[in-house]
């Protein structure tokens, strides 16, 4: 029999604790925030329609950012203009893409992604013998170098 779930808890799950309209974190890790707005609309005009107004530069100065969307890049694009907007916005942080193998477009994602790298712009692993089955992939930004200075050409 198990005992009793944690204090304030949920069957052991950490009580969300929301600290603006559409934003919420956990007390438990107090530097990591769930945003729940339009982050393409965000990194293009650097206005949050739900609140945080200084959300882009979270964004762009995140270490990390678990990017798991719609899975259909192509029928519903948003993972292609994303990452474009992370890169010629400076991002120098790790992209962790949930089921890069789950289906043709994802798997196209992916292989765009690896086959885009332009020499010293960032780098790719895949990670799925140690992610999620359906594939996840590494990307490290870190020797990305904002627009007009170089850094990442996602034209194509």
């Amino acid at each position: 029999m198990a005992g009793p779930a944690p204090h304030n808890t949920k069957q052991g799950r950490a009580p969300a604790v929301g600290r603006a309209p559409g934003v919420a974190h956990f007390e438990e890790i107090p530097n990591l925030y769930f945003h729940r707005t339009d982050l393409l609309a965000v990194l293009k005009t650097g206005q949050n329609p739900r609140g945080d107004q200084c959300l882009k530069e979270k964004v762009l100065g995140a270490a990390l950012i678990m990017l798991d969307t719609h899975h259909f890049p192509e029928t519903t694009p948003f993972e292609y203009e994303f990452v474009e907007l992370l890169a010629k916005g400076g991002f120098r942080g790790l992209l962790l893409l949930d089921d890069i193998h789950l289906n043709g477009e994802m798997k196209r994602f992916w292989a765009w992604f690896t086959e885009k790298r332009a020499p010293g712009s960032y780098s790719t692993k895949d990670a799925t013998p140690v992610g999620h089955v359906s594939g996840t992939g590494w990307v490290d930004f870190s020797t990305n170098r904002p627009a007009g200075g170089g850094g990442v050409d996602f034209s194509t």
